[in-house]
């Protein structure tokens, strides 16, 4: 990214382009990077958003006036465009002061994601319902000192008040099978493929109270999205 800072623009130069964002960062970066995307649209003519395919319905369920390609892992449809920038650049034109950082949601999943969690999940069987995470990062990214076993949680999985639902990604069925067995109240889980697309994460998230998990992209998603998000560093 660091070759298109060298000639990063103004803000105002932005004004009557057609802007090509390229989400160049992890997905977790895109998703905090995404609540400057509707500063660019009031500015440009057109503005389109190069991301990862799991990103592509939630970006564009969120940000009306948004095109969004997805970025295959070789090559992908690039329309013309004046002005390429990096999203992990945006803060730079967008973010200088406290006050222009939004505070509010900035995120919204489809109707269709979220009707199908609240039927999925059904009625509550405690007074909270929390999604859990307790892997994230990468081999690259420091997996081993961003993850905990589940079984670490096992004083917060037995509190009374409270149903947990996995928001683990990936295939952790054995883990949680393997905890579920000493917990009275099971924790709840579903295959990875329910949840890989961010649309339905987003339609899951919202149907809970709050979230607990470790440093990954799910504490930015909870973030974007106005639910409150304990995260465990």
């Amino acid at each position: 990214s660091g070759r298109f800072d060298l000639h990063l623009p103004a803000a105002q130069a932005l004004a009557g382009q057609r802007v090509m964002l390229l989400a160049e960062q992890g997905v977790g970066d895109v998703v905090m990077f995404a609540s400057m995307i509707p500063d660019v649209i009031a500015i440009a003519s057109r503005v389109t958003l190069a991301c990862e395919p799991r990103l592509c319905r939630l970006m564009a369920q969120s940000f009306p006036g948004l095109d969004v390609v997805a970025m295959a892992p070789s090559h992908f449809f690039m329309p013309p465009f004046d002005r390429l920038l990096p999203v992990g650049s945006l803060g730079r034109l967008f973010r200088n002061r406290w006050e222009e950082f939004p505070g509010t949601p900035y995120l919204v999943p489809s109707r269709e994601a979220s009707d199908r969690w609240a039927e999925i999940l059904g009625p509550k069987t405690a007074q909270r319902r929390i999604g859990l995470s307790w892997r994230g990062g990468m081999a690259g990214t420091r997996r081993g000192d961003r993850s905990m076993a589940l079984a670490s949680l096992k004083p917060l999985l037995d509190l009374a008040d409270c149903e947990f639902v996995s928001l683990q990604y990936g295939d952790v069925s054995a883990e949680v099978a393997a905890v579920n067995a000493g917990l009275a109240r099971p924790i709840r889980s579903f295959e990875a493929a329910a949840m890989d697309d961010f649309d339905d994460l987003a339609g899951l998230i919202l149907e809970l109270d709050a979230v607990v998990s470790v440093q990954t992209a799910l504490v930015h998603l909870c973030g974007s999205l106005g639910v409150s998000c304990i995260a465990m560093l």
